[in-house]
């Protein structure tokens, strides 16, 4: 169920790309894109999981097609999607699909692919527990901040601080706490 009432004043439509198992979503899907080109709403992909770029590639790359706004996945799933073992090759094959693209590499920090430019974003040194949630953290972070006005420096710095916390814990949940200590 999309309400186009309320899509009409999004920044962005987020798409999660574990949808593209549902025929029923993959529907919603391309009728919000459609409606969000229409609206000037961008659009915005995560490829979710490695299984989803095996095993649901052709669903992926259709929704790819359109040129979307923004592309969030990690180096396995953006090298996989590419079919290719070079990190550059796989931004360079994926910026012709995607505005921008927001590639995370776990301990290694992440890369921000806008137009010509990459922009590195360190990793936050932590020591890695659980990472269920970290990309869905780095995603809704990275979004936090360019909805408030922030740089992409900005919002990669502020994601990759989220991210990390998530990853020290067990669980894809922050203490209250915890995201009020990183705002400041």
């Amino acid at each position: 169920n999309i309400n186009y009432n309320d899509l009409k004043y999004a920044n962005y439509f987020y798409i999660e790309g574990f949808l593209v198992t549902s025929q029923t979503a993959l529907e919603a899907i391309y009728s919000s894109i459609s409606f969000c080109k229409k609206n000037n709403v961008k659009v915005a992909l995560t490829f979710s999981d490695i299984s989803m770029v095996r095993f649901f590639k052709d669903r992926l790359k259709r929704i790819l097609d359109n040129k979307i706004d923004l592309l969030f996945c990690n180096e396995e799933e953006a090298l996989e999607f590419s079919v290719t073992n070079n990190i550059e090759e796989a931004l360079g094959f994926l910026r012709k699909l995607s505005k921008r693209t927001v590639l995370t590499r776990g301990d290694k920090g992440s890369l921000i692919y806008n137009q010509n430019e990459i922009i590195s974003i360190n990793p936050v040194p932590t020591k890695a527990l659980d990472s269920v949630g970290a990309g869905d953290m780095f995603a809704g972070a990275f979004l936090y901040g360019l909805n408030n006005g922030l740089s992409l420096i900005k919002s990669g710095n502020l994601a990759s601080a989220l991210s990390s916390k998530v990853v020290s814990k067990i669980g894809p949940r922050l203490d209250i706490n915890d995201i009020i200590d990183i705002k400041k």
